[in-house]
Order: C-alpha cells, then structure tokens, then sequence
C-alpha cells in the first residue's frame, strides 16, 4: 500500500500490484495504524520514564520484603533510626553509609559514630545499644579494621542501586520520606518500617497477601492485624496512627470496608505515576492539611 495507482474505481483504489483496496477499509487500517503508533509511543515513553526512574538510585532506597523476618523482635524506635539511616546510603556505594554523596569526589565520606548521634538526636550510650541490636540481625555492618569504624546497610535488605536483593522489594523515596519523618516520633517511624512488607505491588494498600494479583481477592490489614504487626496493644496503635494520620504518613481508605495504605510518596512498590489517583488525592488533601 506504500504505491497507490491514482486511478479509482468509485470508492476502490488499485495498487501497483493489482490488489483492488475499499477505500473506507483503508482509511479504518490507515486509522487503527496512527493509534498503534501512538499507543506504542505512550508505552515507550512510559518505559523510559520507569527505566530512568530504576536507574536513578538516588531517588529511593530498596527495602527487601524478606527484612520482616529480621525484624520482628526490634524495638520500633530502632526502626525507627534506621529509617533515618537509610536517607544516608548512596548510589553504588556498597550500603556505606556516607555525610553526602561525594559524587564526582575519589574520597569518600563515612558517617562516624559522633554523625549518626547528630543525625538520630541519640546519645552515644543509646545508639551504641542500637546500633548493637542492629547488628546481631544482620541489617547493620560494622567495619571495625581501622581506628573510626564504618557502618554499612547489609544490601541483601537495602540498598541505593542494585544491591543484593531480588527484585521482591518496596521503594522508599529518600526526599518525601525525610519530610514525612520529620512529623513522626522513632516509635511511629518503625511502625512504618514494620508495615512496608504489607504494602500491595498495585492497589498500595496495607494487605495479608500483598504480591495478589487479583484485586478481588486482597485481604486489607484489620486495626487488629496491624497491632499485632506491629507488636502493639489496639489502644496505642489507634492513638499511633491518628497522629501518623494528621502527619500524612498514613491514611484510612474507604473501599469495601476499611483500609489503610502508606503514603505512595514515602513508600511504594509501583512508579508514582501507576498509583492509583484516589489514593494519591487523600494523601494530597492530609498534606495540605499539614502545610496548613
């Protein structure tokens, strides 16, 4: 179809190799081709958006969904600190965890123990003790060959880049996180930390079977089940989450019954252009309602 004899007869069109074409056939397969082009361009650009948001590891930090099974005898406000932590690991920098990125810089820029009190509030006698707890579960290395040690993030748990970890994992956006933290007390901060295995690779909310493909069949997380997550009477995991609420870290979802769902900008297992738009909305107008 490429070469077309001008010549017609009424509403049909001869090609040069003598095939006799409807005309309204090929205006509908002229048609159908602009579409497919046009779908394959959205789908392209859209894989390119999800590729350079995959590569651009300073954008989030990767938490394995295998760490619940580290973590659940840690105190919530050690998880809470490693929260704070994880804004301090860099792209490719083997979990170190680091003052700056020093990107384009040969020498890098540890953490000392005196930096992780700084950027924690803790004393040294409690974030030794932390620091200690984390160890013994695998989630903190410690480097003690040289005088000033050096503390890594095992990246089989999380990681800036590629890491360890197989791809079953959950995004924590590093900037968003940061803000959201900042409203929250340690405790809060590990009940966040407590629930991301639960968050649901499409719909994001909080779920028992969070890797279901089918919407219909997802089990939202009960008050119930979240204090028992958690490890938390009812009384102070409702108290904790009206205030994690009034932060925007977390808010309640009305679907077919009642569910909750961590904020799709602090964590979030899909890109944030995948999330659906009524969640983003609640989240927009909790936020707001802070900034206000």
């Amino acid at each position: 179809m490429d070469n077309m004899d001008l010549n017609n007869l009424g509403n049909q069109l001869i090609t040069t190799d003598g095939e006799i074409i409807d005309i309204e056939s090929l205006k509908v397969a002229l048609i159908n081709g602009v579409i497919k082009a046009q779908n394959r361009q959205k789908d392209g650009y859209k894989k390119a958006l999800r590729k350079k948001k995959t590569r651009d590891g300073r954008a989030f930090a990767k938490v394995a969904r295998a760490i619940s099974e580290q973590n659940d005898d840690l105190k919530g406000a050690d998880l809470g600190v490693l929260l704070d932590l994880m804004q301090h690991i860099y792209y490719e920098r083997g979990g170190l965890l680091m003052n700056s990125s020093c990107r384009g810089r040969r020498e890098l820029d540890p953490m000392t123990i005196k930096d992780i009190m700084n950027v924690t509030g803790k004393s040294r006698r409690g974030i030794d003790q932390i620091i200690a707890r984390l160890e013994e579960k695998d989630i903190v290395i410690v480097d003690r060959t040289n005088k000033t040690a050096k503390y890594y993030l095992n990246e089989k748990y999380i990681a800036c880049g590629k890491g360890d970890m197989e791809d079953d994992y959950v995004m924590v956006y590093k900037t968003h996180t940061k803000r959201i933290m900042d409203r929250l007390a340690d405790a809060e901060k590990g009940i966040i930390f407590k629930l991301l295995p639960y968050i649901h690779m499409e719909s994001c909310l909080l779920v028992e079977n969070p890797s279901e493909r089918d919407l219909t069949k997802i089990e939202p997380l009960t008050m119930s089940r979240i204090a028992e997550v958690t490890g938390l009477s009812r009384k102070s995991i409702t108290n904790r989450l009206k205030t994690m609420i009034n932060a925007g870290a977390i808010a309640r979802i009305e679907c077919s019954g009642t569910a909750y769902s961590i904020n799709p900008r602090v964590a979030c297992r899909i890109p944030s252009e995948d999330v659906p738009s009524d969640i983003m909305m609640q989240f927009d107008i909790l936020e707001s309602k802070v900034q206000n």
